[in-house]
């Protein structure tokens, strides 16, 4: 179960969560910049995620609606063989109104 993207982590009792993700890819672009970076691929994750937490304690109910987009490039460095993914994550919070982005640390795929 994941927590909603944009969000700190708070613990509850009882947390009923809901997403909806769409991936899709951009482009292949095999750009090249020398011999120092090569940009194999851009793709997109359009998302929502909803949650409502609740502790027993009678804290109260918290409710979580957030919509986003994850932008990504696939690209190799140095052209060594091991392609580095990054990114970054814009979130729109319905509940307070207010843009949220975080960048989206490498993934190395071995």
């Amino acid at each position: 179960m994941s927590f909603p993207r944009g969000e700190g982590y708070v613990s509850f009792d009882r947390l009923r969560v809901a997403s909806l993700d769409y991936h899709l890819p951009l482009a292949f672009t095999h750009w090249e910049l020398g011999r120092w970076l090569y940009v194999q691929r851009l793709r997109a994750t359009v998302f929502g995620d909803a949650a409502q937490g609740q502790n027993t304690q009678g804290t109260g109910v918290r409710n979580y609606r957030n919509v986003g987009l994850d932008a990504l490039v696939l690209f190799n460095v140095l052209r060594l063989r091991t392609p580095i993914e990054a990114g970054v994550r814009v979130v729109y919070n319905t509940t307070v109104r207010q843009w949220v982005i975080e960048p989206l640390a490498f993934d190395i795929r071995l």
